[in-house]
């Protein structure tokens, strides 16, 4: 299945302004791997990782949305960023 990410770029934008770019790949991996075995067609999924930031343990929580396009293929699916939050313990 191909997954194709609409935004990236503000997603990998919004994770750097936030201090977080090296967790981006981290990121997609868990989001394509959810919409490989999970998604339905048009839904909002939230992924979460845990890291460490200066000594404190994080919570990077990004959401995401699948989206149904007219004419892609039937192994595809279309997937945007909406936004991330930290939380910090």
């Amino acid at each position: 299945m191909h997954i194709h990410m609409i935004n990236k770029n503000q997603f990998e934008s919004d994770l750097e302004a936030a201090g977080f770019s090296r967790q981006a790949d981290d990121i997609i991996g868990k989001m394509k791997e959810y919409v490989t075995e999970y998604a339905a067609s048009s839904e909002r999924f939230l992924i979460e990782i845990q890291t460490v930031m200066n000594e404190y343990k994080a919570v990077v929580c990004a959401m995401f949305s699948t989206m149904e396009i007219a004419g892609a293929n039937k192994d595809e699916k279309h997937v945007e960023f909406e936004a991330c939050t930290v939380l910090c313990e």
